[in-house]
């Protein structure tokens, strides 16, 4: 894999040489039910703190304004966090994997990009080299940053991609 400014995409020596492999349909419905079990941890938070703050906003008259100020933030991060959700879930259902074993992990990389609207902005990124299960073709594999906390020399990670690669 290479970085192509945001993107980490597959070269075409990758797409030659690693072998795809389809999950099964039990183990989509467990790859979902997981991803929706990690996504409620961050939700009921949230919920939790929506309802304290309709509460002091109807019962406490004098902090109301700040109550509604809260309200409105909280909001904003529920409707963000449903978002995510949503766009992290298709990548969740996706049928299709690879198969790395890790032999070592490199150095978090980091992308600086600034624009005109947003300012400033820093993407990092999670590099393991390591080589297919199947075909041992070795490569550099950008993986989530759970996935590279969790990585050993050795391990086997899975890495979704589409239906091609």
């Amino acid at each position: 894999m290479i970085r192509e400014g945001k993107k980490a995409v597959f070269t075409d020596k990758d797409r030659e040489n690693l072998s795809v492999r389809k999950y099964t349909d039990e183990e989509v419905k467990n790859n979902l039910k997981e991803f929706n079990r990690d996504h409620n941890k961050r939700r009921i938070p949230l919920l939790i703190v929506l309802i304290i703050l309709l509460l002091i906003a109807i019962f406490m008259k004098s902090i109301a304004f700040a109550a509604d100020i809260g309200i409105v933030l909280v909001c904003g991060a529920i409707i963000l966090s449903e978002i995510l959700h949503r766009l992290n879930r298709k990548r969740i259902k996706s049928r299709y994997y690879i198969e790395i074993i890790v032999e070592r992990k490199r150095e978090v990389e980091i992308f600086y990009e600034t624009s005109a609207t947003t300012g400033p902005e820093s993407f990092k990124y999670y590099p393991v080299e390591g080589r297919d299960s199947m075909t041992n073709y070795r490569c550099i594999c950008y993986i989530s940053k759970e996935q590279y906390e969790n990585a050993a020399a050795g391990q086997r990670i899975r890495i979704n991609v589409g239906e091609r690669i």
